[in-house]
């Protein structure tokens, strides 16, 4: 019963720590932040967050930014590109977490990966970001001497390096200054990628920084290539007669609001309500609960026998969510080898005591983000049509 309750299968390519969430009510964990403060030029950060303001003012233009989701052997990747001039940034988006890193030169430790690796002293239009502005600060670690330097932790390793500010271009949009993690040690591999894309509620994330109130994503399924990321006051859900749009409240956690989090109030399999005790997925006083994220492939730790090439009825299962009732479709959930007759169950069991809604659930469900009004809706799509 535990591993049914505890949806720990990710929103994006990796699985994160504690620290990294989409859940169900309110309070949660706190982030210690190794704090050190050094001098810094006051009119540096001053004409920063001059910057900042005019780079917001010119994305309210923007009818919408849309960049594509590739999903390359179970990694889902934005491509992107960083620096003047430009050099090619395949990141893995994620709700989970806040700061867009990138690997660079020089390596102390970093994996392999297929496009060049930036080099900020190449760049003409990169900065260091100031140890006192509060970009730098809003690392979960951080230090200062000369340079802001951050270390982002993850469960499966970490990426540190030094905090600057660079040009970003999505598709034919470039945005000039945005604050990114510059990695030089990265410990944390992104398979096929070159980084993380962070859009998550906090500061540094890419949905803070560009002052976006509205966003959304579409996941391709497993066995497809394409989705799509969509960014700006545009993004709608594709309507026809057979669309249902579905809303439910996306809860604050006011110890940890960087995260997502939704309110999960049962499941049912086939035509029976699990009897789950109330308040299994509300957040605790320690902060942990149901998160919502996007993807990893982990191994599958729940699978059963079938006579091969024959049919297996799988039961239905529903999610009941605050308002919403989701009905996920059986590859959401259960993952079928029919030749070899082999079934397996796309839930794995959660990872101290957080449970995540995640990327393998989400797979053509167009997942829309409204800030303002503090509500996700979703409804079913063809991510590689939108």
């Amino acid at each position: 019963m535990d591993k049914f309750l505890a949806l720990s299968v990710l929103l994006l390519q990796y699985c994160f720590s504690s620290s990294l969430t989409i859940p169900a009510a309110t309070n949660n964990i706190l982030i210690n932040h190794a704090i050190s403060s050094s001098n810094y030029d006051h009119p540096r950060k001053h004409d920063l967050h001059r910057k900042i303001k005019t780079r917001r003012a010119k994305l309210t233009s923007f009818e919408g930014v849309t960049a594509e989701i590739e999903n390359v052997e179970g990694t889902y990747l934005v491509n992107l590109v960083i620096g003047t001039p430009p050099v090619s940034f395949l990141a893995s988006p994620t709700t989970v977490t806040d700061l867009i890193w990138t690997q660079c030169k020089p390596c102390k430790h970093c994996f392999n990966q297929s496009t060049p690796i930036y080099n900020r002293s190449k760049s003409s239009s990169f900065s260091k970001l100031p140890c006192s502005h509060e970009l730098c600060m809003a690392s979960y670690i951080h230090s200062c001497n000369s340079d802001c330097r951050y270390k982002q932790k993850y469960l499966g390793g970490s990426s540190e390096g030094v905090m600057g500010t660079e040009t970003i271009t999505f598709g034919s949009h470039s945005v000039p200054d945005v604050a990114f993690g510059c990695g030089n040690s990265n410990t944390f591999v992104v398979s096929h990628g070159s980084g993380v894309l962070g859009l998550g509620r906090g500061p540094q994330s890419l949905v803070s920084q560009l002052g976006i109130r509205r966003f959304s994503y579409c996941l391709p399924y497993y066995a497809e290539s394409n989705g799509r990321l969509l960014l700006g006051s545009e993004v709608q859900h594709q309507q026809n007669s057979k669309t249902q749009i579905q809303y439910t409240p996306l809860v604050l956690n006011p110890s940890n609001s960087s995260f997502y989090y939704l309110t999960l109030h049962g499941i049912t399999v086939g035509e029976t309500k699990l009897q789950i005790p109330k308040g299994t997925f509300e957040v605790r006083k320690d902060g942990v609960s149901l998160l919502l994220m996007p993807p990893v492939f982990s191994a599958i730790d729940a699978c059963f026998s079938f006579e091969p090439k024959s049919n297996v009825e799988v039961p239905k299962l529903i999610y009941h969510f605050d308002g919403a009732d989701l009905v996920l479709p059986v590859e959401n959930y259960v993952f079928t080898d029919s030749e070899n007759g082999v079934m397996c169950l796309a839930i794995l069991e959660g990872n101290e005591g957080v449970s995540t809604f995640g990327g393998i659930h989400q797979s053509n469900i167009n997942m829309m983000f409204d800030l303002n009004k503090g509500e996700l809706s979703f409804a079913p799509a063809h991510c590689k049509e939108l």
